[in-house]
């Protein structure tokens, strides 16, 4: 959205609701939300703010403006779950207290949901219009590496400091789970096998249902470190080339820094197409004791252990 067009709204919101400026910003931001949600019903923007809208003067301000910004620049919604599709004012359709008046709007009750209205008195607001939008909640799923083969035998992982990095890769695994429940979020643990076993021997797991997949790791390093050899090692993270952005690896990244584990290569690398947001976390180095302290204390720190 260029800086002209961003103008071309704030004019529009100004003349739909000049009247809420510097009194309530929701109002302008439900307007620059309903011209964003019918935009796609239209040809361009300037057909959609000439066929939808009242004709706007050269007029707007910076609420206004920022509003614009706002729904178009930063993704802020009136209501984030319905588009807005119709609204209308206070002075024709409310029934004199602020209240909508529901035979004079009859037609949009039947053809749309109500969503609610923003006012600035019983005479000057707006009541609006659309459809709701079914709220998918967020689910996630948790793999550990490693683990038993398809042909029965056990991959162990990294193996170092009395620790198998299969072992550990569960133990995280599990605590992910338990802190999701308690968050709320939505956690399924996969099956527990060797999943590079099981797809490399023509293994399928549906994973279309989840909206972020989890695997972890604990090999970091291939080479030993039993005191500390200050070589390059850490933590780090696979994605997949299909990623736009990796802000929630960034941040697990940079949790784990903050335990005292180090960054390894790249921190984030990108992996092969998996067609859905997908993580491939090394968490420490199951080699190296320094790694192994600091996990343990973090464990003991959070109350994990």
């Amino acid at each position: 959205m260029t800086d002209t067009e961003l103008k071309k709204i704030a004019k529009v919101i100004y003349a739909e609701g000049g009247i809420f400026s510097g009194k309530n910003d929701l109002a302008l931001l439900a307007i620059a939300q309903c011209i964003h949600d019918l935009l796609s019903s239209y040809k361009d923007l300037d057909s959609c703010l000439k066929s939808a809208f009242t004709a706007p003067s050269d007029q707007y301000d910076t609420a206004c403006l920022d509003a614009a910004k706002a729904v178009f620049e930063e993704g802020k919604r009136r209501f984030p779950d319905a588009k807005i599709l119709q609204f209308r004012s206070f002075a024709k359709y409310s029934d004199g207290a602020g209240n909508p008046d529901k035979g004079k709007l009859a037609d949009l009750y039947k053809n749309y949901d109500y969503l609610g209205s923003d006012s600035v008195s019983t005479r000057w607001g707006h009541f609006y219009f659309g459809k709701k939008e079914e709220k998918k909640m967020f689910r996630m799923l948790v793999m550990a590496g490693h683990g038993r083969n398809q042909d029965g035998s056990w991959d162990p992982g990294a193996v170092g400091c009395g620790y198998q990095e299969a072992d550990l890769a569960r133990e995280l695994r599990d605590l992910i789970k338990t802190a999701a429940d308690r968050a709320g979020v939505g956690c399924d643990i996969a099956p527990d096998r060797n999943h590079y076993s099981y797809f490399k021997a023509g293994g399928q797991y549906d994973v279309s249902s989840y909206d972020y997949v989890l695997e972890v790791h604990f090999n970091a390093s291939a080479t030993s470190d039993q005191v500390g050899d200050g070589q390059l090692k850490g933590s780090m993270v696979y994605i997949d080339e299909s990623e736009t952005g990796h802000s929630v690896e960034d941040a697990i990244l940079s949790n784990l820094y903050s335990l005292g584990n180090r960054q390894a290569w790249d921190g984030v690398v990108v992996s092969q197409r998996q067609c859905l947001p997908a993580c491939w976390c090394r968490v420490a180095s199951a080699l190296r004791a320094y790694h192994m302290l600091c996990w343990k204390l973090a464990l003991s720190r959070t109350g994990m252990m």
